[in-house]
């Protein structure tokens, strides 16, 4: 599933599908109306940085519409304060399914255990490597939803898959939708069952 950064309702139903989610985060705000015939998750913004209060205020706009989780402050590529920042706001865990935001740095045993899904997030190298793709093994047998961020072409779309991802975004397609609208259709080319 592609969850989709962008603040525009016409934008969005334009490009309705059932791969087509939402990525709400505190700097692309959508009427909470127009949320209803979609899956959300609600990212923290740390990629353009961190604001507490605009997190906040985001997850209490959004708390009755049941996000797939919520990601957990981060410190990108910075899996040591990415964990201090966990143990400072895991707390929200008994309101909202959480996500973890995997970064550089980052050994397996110490992915939280409560969480309800893994964010990948780091460098282009980490996100790419071989540790990753043995975590997000061992977190899909463990029925974790798994998410990568900065998915912005058809084959960092396929590697996704590929590794066992149930869902991606990317700001590349916000801001082109000619781009949205054949990669859409290439990941529903990829979801559809081969005939033998």
């Amino acid at each position: 599933m592609y969850l989709l950064l962008n603040k525009n309702p016409k934008f969005i139903d334009y490009f309705k599908n059932d791969y087509l989610g939402l990525l709400i985060t505190p700097l692309v705000n959508i009427p909470v109306k127009d949320t209803k015939d979609y899956l959300i998750a609600i990212d923290n913004g740390a990629f353009s940085g961190f604001n507490e209060k605009k997190y906040f205020n985001t997850l209490e706009l959004y708390k009755d519409t049941n996000p797939m989780f919520i990601v957990l402050p981060d410190v990108v590529a910075d899996h040591k304060e990415t964990l201090n920042l966990y143990n400072k706001y895991k707390y929200l865990e008994k309101d909202f399914k959480t996500a973890f935001v995997l970064q550089d740095g980052l050994k397996e045993k110490e992915i939280p255990k409560n969480v309800s899904a893994l964010f990948i997030g780091g460098t282009t190298e980490f996100k790419l490597s071989s540790k990753v793709e043995k975590i997000v093994s061992s977190a899909k047998k463990q029925g974790l939803w798994v998410h990568i961020g900065r998915v912005n072409s058809q084959k960092r779309i396929r590697y996704s898959l590929n590794i066992g991802c149930d869902s991606f975004d990317g700001s590349g397609y916000a801001k082109f939708p000619y781009k949205l609208y054949r990669d859409l259709d290439y990941l529903n080319s990829l979801m559809q069952p081969t005939l033998l």
